[in-house]
């Protein structure tokens, strides 16, 4: 009997991992829903507001002079480095302790 119950997971342990994701949406559009401002309150930065419009707020973009492209030479191994050599008898005992 114990083997049949493992198997595939339950729908709610595979959405599980979703639940904090979907909380936070949630309490993202009930914050932004309940907030408001008086009407004779003067313009202040708040960070509700901020957030909730930032995709329509549009910010410069500066660019300055690009670096110019390096183009070099790469070695990977040079001509004097060592050849690694196999050793032509493979040996089961351990080397001699001094």
């Amino acid at each position: 009997m114990i083997a049949a119950s493992k198997g595939r997971p339950s729908p709610w342990a595979q959405r599980l991992p979703l639940l904090p994701a979907i909380l936070l949406v949630l309490l993202g559009l009930g914050v932004t829903a309940l907030h408001h401002h008086a009407p004779d309150e003067p313009s202040h930065s708040c960070p509700v507001c901020s957030l909730s419009h930032a995709p329509a707020i549009a910010t410069p973009v500066e660019t300055g002079d690009a670096p110019s492209l390096q183009v070099g030479d790469l070695v990977l191994a040079p001509a004097s480095a060592p050849i690694a050599t196999r050793p032509s008898c493979v040996s089961s005992r351990a080397p001699p302790s001094r």
